[in-house]
């Protein structure tokens, strides 16, 4: 018996039949699958973008998107790498057809077609909904940070003016150099070079300048925003030079760097991205509207159930979610632990026993008796306190604290100051307690109310469950944990196509189990 395993192919052997490309990829090996699925998109759009036959022919759009995809399924998303893979793995080789791809031609193209891949992800989903994979009944909304392609820190306005009066003395300096020394210059724009054009560094300096002061445009429009908004800092804003699209925003690791916020919308059945989109805040509930009017374009029919944390629980959310007839599973943030509530009881006259006051919630800014002590009752459009008091509606108003107009009822307790609990219900010298009620309380109490349901748990364990492995998959599998590229438009496009990329990666595993199933079957 001999001690080691002998070599399979001698490398020096000459072979009678050489092995095709084809037989040197496995029957079952994903890239098969993933190659099969791709073939099936008609790929009409992304070649009418070639115009012309100036220079060599170029690589097909769908050779171009394969690799790309491929490979960010597989983890890899520099182009060096896949320049790399397309010359020495086996598996890129088959999937290009021996075509030897350079870098930057992996990079142009990332970049150029946004709207042929959003047609390619949309047939993905479609497909995944004709084999039954996705059924489009519930819909799981989240959102995540992901740092921007820029330094940690940030400048302020007067910061970058400061900057930009530097750059704009560099450039003035130059300008005059070239008109007032001829003899110098040769050694200004190189003795190869005309006269005629702007020397690299100048080129570099204004562009430099155009960055900066696009800079300062945010900055000072994030200043603005921030001074129309009483509950805000008014801080000088700091924004990033480099990337002035991103935002200063808190990492999912802990501090603060500029970041972007990613959102999608997941199938609750399969686990399949429905939606995407990237913001540079961190109101991911803005996301909802268009996100739930794309679904509807893509797959022609709107989901009945929809799934998020509370962030995404706003009154404009709930409302449109009502209009639209989706149930709105999403529990509502009060800060406020409302478990073992004694104010909640069957019926809200009677008083809360004595032995039960010190389990009222209280609110966590002044310490007094939350809102949640008071129930709604909405036959007669009064709460009741705990005592079983009553707390009728004596005015109304208008709310603009985010810029739109939100109608506001106002509810006020009689004979407040003689209650025993006056101490711990009635803030400072008031006289009186009172409740705020705006338009869309009715609509957070009925998705409060589903989420202790069966189905609202379930959709929550699947919410924490789908949405988190997707970013979770995206981020350790795919190694997108910062972006590649600069500026809200190209994040996007790098964003969808890391998207396009995981959904072909589920669809693939998806199907080779379906047909693992029907062979064992078969067997």
């Amino acid at each position: 018996m001999k001690r080691w395993a002998q070599k399979v192919l001698d490398r020096h052997q000459t072979l009678l039949f050489n092995p095709t490309l084809d037989s040197c990829i496995d029957q079952d090996h994903p890239v098969r699958l993933f190659d099969e699925i791709l073939s099936q998109r008609n790929w009409s759009d992304w070649n009418s973008r070639y115009v012309g036959q100036r220079g060599q022919p170029p690589i097909p759009p769908q050779v171009m998107a394969s690799v790309i995809l491929y490979g960010l399924s597989m983890g890899i998303r520099s182009s060096r790498r896949l320049e790399w893979a397309c010359h020495n793995a086996l598996d890129y080789i088959w999937l290009a057809q021996g075509r030897k791809i350079d870098h930057s031609t992996f990079c142009h193209f990332r970049t150029k077609f946004e709207t042929e891949l959003k047609g390619t992800f949309r047939q993905i989903g479609r497909l995944a909904l004709r084999i039954g994979l996705t059924r489009l009944n519930q819909v799981l909304f989240d959102g995540t940070r992901i740092k921007a392609h820029s330094n940690r820190d940030g400048a302020t306005a007067s910061a970058i003016e400061s900057r930009i009066a530097e750059l704009d003395q560099q450039i003035e300096k130059m300008f005059s150099e070239a008109n007032d020394a001829d003899q110098k210059e040769t050694d200004l724009f190189g003795a190869s070079v005309s006269p005629n054009r702007l020397p690299a560094k100048l080129g570099q300096l204004e562009k430099r300048r155009a960055l900066l002061k696009k800079a300062q445009e945010v900055a000072e429009q994030t200043d603005r925003n921030r001074q129309a908004r009483s509950d805000s800092s008014k801080k000088p804003a700091h924004v990033s030079v480099t990337d002035p699209d991103s935002r200063v925003m808190p990492n999912k690791e802990g501090g603060f760097a500029p970041n972007y916020t990613p959102v999608v919308a997941v199938d609750a059945e399969a686990g399949l991205i429905l939606d995407a989109d990237v913001i540079n805040s961190s109101d991911e509930a803005v996301c909802v509207e268009g996100m739930l009017d794309r679904i509807q374009d893509d797959y022609g029919q709107p989901p009945e159930q929809a799934a998020a944390d509370a962030k995404f629980s706003t009154g404009a959310v709930l409302s449109e979610l009502d209009r639209r007839g989706v149930e709105a599973y999403m529990p509502v943030k009060t800060g406020v632990k409302t478990q073992d509530n004694p104010a909640v009881r069957a019926d809200p006259t009677q008083a809360v026993a004595p032995a039960d006051w010190s389990k009222l919630p209280r609110s966590p800014q002044n310490k007094t008796l939350a809102r949640e002590c008071f129930i709604y009752d909405a036959q007669t459009d009064c709460y009741y306190c705990p005592l079983g008091k009553k707390l009728d509606h004596y005015r109304n108003s208008i709310r603009k604290k985010t810029g739109v107009g939100v109608r506001l009822r106002h509810y006020r307790g009689v004979g407040c100051a003689n209650c025993p609990l006056a101490g711990d219900c009635i803030k400072g010298n008031n006289a009186h307690r009172t409740i705020c009620r705006d338009a869309y309380e009715d609509l957070r109490d009925q998705s409060r109310a589903r989420t202790q349901t069966p189905l609202g748990r379930k959709l929550s364990k699947r919410r924490l469950s789908y949405t988190e492995g997707v970013f979770g998959l995206i981020k350790s599998c795919m190694g997108l944990r910062q972006f590649l590229l600069r500026g809200l438009e190209k994040v996007r496009t790098e964003w969808l196509w890391a998207c396009t990329a995981y959904n072909l990666k589920r669809l693939v595993s998806e199907i080779i189990n379906i047909r693992r199933s029907l062979a064992a079957l078969s067997a």
